[in-house]
């Protein structure tokens, strides 16, 4: 058995953007809306739950 295996299902795939990619979608990203949550709604997303509104 050799140090290395072949994968199970495939190939592996990188999954990583190159830095210039990566640097326009954040780029991108800070144009998102973005929403802050009270203490409660962080406690229902942790746990799972459905978000109040």
């Amino acid at each position: 058995m050799g140090a290395f295996k072949e994968p199970r299902g495939g190939e592996l795939k990188d999954l990583y953007l190159d830095p210039a990619v990566a640097g326009a979608e954040k780029q991108a990203a800070r144009d998102d809306a973005s929403r802050d949550l009270t203490e409660r709604q962080l406690c229902d997303r942790a746990l799972g739950r459905a978000p109040t509104v």
